[in-house]
């Protein structure tokens, strides 16, 4: 057997080893000089993606002590995080993230590791790439945030976290959606409610439709969540959508009423004074969550809860 092909039959050997988890028949082979960055995989992946992607910590531990490189990347751009992410692999995530991955490292389509972690449904995995450093307002090649997906898989908790983190609220994708639409479209009432009252401005029209007609565009709908949406500043006045003379064809029959009393309702000399405090407010904060400029400002309690829509 020549050099080359015992070299060959030894990279195999490694390969069949780290994808069926021999950890001591891995170990000896790089003891033996084995390459442990040659991308063989499918999308050029390395012997560390594959380790991770099977969720094998011992063996991913094995191969960083070896030195394997850490951010190499796929033909996707994937690095070995991106995967621990997406298969949900907590303990590998923390792993990879102590031997210095790179949580901010974009794929072709422009998703980081938080993108990823949150689009596949995860709360803690977030969590810990916030604490590493992750981007919490990086957009994607299709303009989403973190946030969008957060808000379209109606997950509160981490909504939460990533607006205490400083997640921009009113950020636009490329379709003009902000995450607010998202979870509008989804109906996720909680989530909903909580971008409200932290400054996700209602009246941010995308590129097709409104917040409204994006709302009522949901089998989900119901009239507890328009009265939310109509509740926390929405002004009926300003949707091109109500006037274009569709709205006697498309509302539904339950909510007609409300938006026909909205209409008709001329709008307290309080509500004005909060809508125009609130959009000050957030014009300060930089697009990001009202509740701590409130309590900074030291502001009295009732006014505090009166503009955060709690009063």
């Amino acid at each position: 057997m020549t050099g080359g092909e015992s070299d060959k039959h030894f990279v195999h050997a490694l390969k069949k080893a780290v994808s069926g988890g021999d950890v001591k028949m891995a170990k000896r082979l790089i003891k033996g000089g084995v390459d442990i960055n040659n991308p063989s995989f499918w999308f050029d992946g390395t012997l560390l993606h594959e380790a991770v992607a099977t969720g094998n910590e011992s063996m991913v531990q094995l191969l960083l002590q070896a030195g394997a490189a850490v951010n190499a990347q796929d033909k996707s751009n994937r690095n070995s995080l991106h995967l621990a992410c997406r298969h949900g692999h907590k303990l590998i995530v923390q792993r990879l993230v102590n031997a210095n991955a790179d949580v901010n490292a974009q794929t072709k389509d422009g998703r980081t590791c938080l993108h990823i972690a949150i689009w596949r449904g995860y709360s803690d995995i977030p969590r810990w790439l916030l604490k590493a450093g992750a981007s919490v307002n990086r957009q994607d090649e299709d303009g989403w945030t973190p946030l969008h997906w957060a808000a379209k898989s109606d997950l509160l908790e981490v909504t939460q976290l990533l607006v205490k983190q400083g997640a921009q609220l009113n950020v636009q994708d490329k379709n003009g959606k902000t995450p607010l639409h998202e979870s509008l479209a989804h109906v996720h009432t909680d989530v909903m409610a909580f971008l409200l009252k932290c400054g996700a401005d209602p009246n941010i029209q995308p590129k097709v439709g409104s917040s409204l007609s994006i709302l009522l565009g949901s089998k989900s709908c119901t009239q507890a969540s328009v009265s939310t949406l109509l509740s926390h500043g929405y002004n009926v006045h300003r949707d091109r959508w109500l006037h274009k003379g569709t709205m006697s064809r498309t509302l539904p029959s339950n909510i007609r009423p409300l938006i026909l009393a909205q209409q008709s309702r001329v709008e307290a000399l309080s509500q004005l004074c909060r809508t125009a405090l609130r959009c000050r407010l957030l014009d300060v904060s930089g697009g990001k969550d009202l509740t701590p400029l409130t309590t900074l400002l030291q502001l009295p309690q009732l006014l505090q809860q009166f503009l955060l829509y709690e009063h």
